[in-house]
């Protein structure tokens, strides 16, 4: 270890020795109680130390609560006030939203017109399906007699 290493280490990480890399600490030590000039650095970045010790941050009032104002609301928050908007916003987003509803079933239910069909493409299977959309038991029985 030399001056100049001594002195890096003392712009990085101060005065105290438990801050110094493990590494260095023990050839830090012995090239301070050998050397007056070290010694001496030591001296000047001490109160350097105490100064940066003794300094407080002083936040402006309100700077906190400004700085979370700034922050994008969660999405959940914008979802909902997008389909209840207040009184000054449109009033058709919620309709949209509600629409939206309406043509996904319309989808769902498009898709499913294939399952009525069977491979040849007949209607067969249209009156089963029906039956069970009506949740009526008693009119299967007509269907059993054929």
């Amino acid at each position: 270890m030399n001056i100049r290493r001594f002195q890096q280490l003392l712009d990085a990480y101060g005065t105290r020795e438990k801050n110094w890399p493990a590494e260095e600490r023990e050839a830090a030590r012995a090239l301070l109680n050998s050397d007056a000039e070290c010694a001496s650095l030591v001296q000047q970045y001490q109160s350097l130390d105490e100064h940066l010790d003794e300094y407080v941050t002083r936040m402006p009032p309100g700077l906190g609560q400004r700085i979370l104002s700034q922050l994008p609301a969660p999405l959940i928050d914008r979802i909902i006030g997008w389909l209840i908007p207040d009184v000054s916003s449109q009033i058709w987003q919620p309709a949209i939203a509600g629409s939206l509803l309406l043509i996904l079933g319309m989808i769902i239910g498009a898709s499913m017109m294939g399952s009525f069909l069977d491979d040849a493409g007949s209607e067969s299977n249209w009156d089963e399906e029906i039956y069970l959309f009506a949740l009526d038991d008693t009119s299967l029985i007509g269907l059993n007699d054929e």
